[in-house]
């Protein structure tokens, strides 16, 4: 595990962590990168969540790209809608990490309200937002 020079690199780590070392590596991997940029995780993750060639692994390359913010707690200048408009296309409602760290980073106000905006201007067939509302009220 090499300590990541870019976010595509933290990308990769988390990849590497889903074949081949499951949760001891991502703990691993969240100790090695406890002082990076914290920007530089959160587009790493968020690359993660992005990504759409790994549709039978979407699930576990969430859930570890999750464990990466719940371990880390990156905090990000990002906007809450700019996010939302990353990742909800693909994120598996199944994974509560993702919105959980949004709360913590933005606030439940905040992110409420960009539930609001993205809901304005995006469609949600799936019920993604919904779903983040559900979990951001359970925690």
């Amino acid at each position: 595990m090499k300590y990541p020079e870019k976010p595509e690199d933290i990308e990769t780590e988390i990849l590497i962590s889903v074949a081949n070392g499951g949760e001891q590596r991502i703990r691993k991997l969240g100790r090695v990168i406890a002082d990076v940029n914290p920007e530089m995780i959160v587009e790493g993750v968020l690359r993660v969540f992005e990504r759409e060639d790994r549709p039978t692994n979407l699930f576990t390359d969430q859930k570890f790209a999750g464990q990466i913010l719940k371990i880390t707690k990156p905090k990000s200048e990002r906007t809450a809608l700019e996010i939302l408009k990353r990742t909800v296309k693909n994120w598996d409602k199944s994974v509560a990490e993702l919105p959980l760290w949004m709360k913590e980073n933005f606030g439940e106000g905040i992110l409420s309200e960009a539930f609001r905006l993205y809901s304005m201007s995006e469609t949600d067939p799936d019920g993604k937002i919904k779903t983040m509302e559900f979990w951001i009220k359970q925690k």
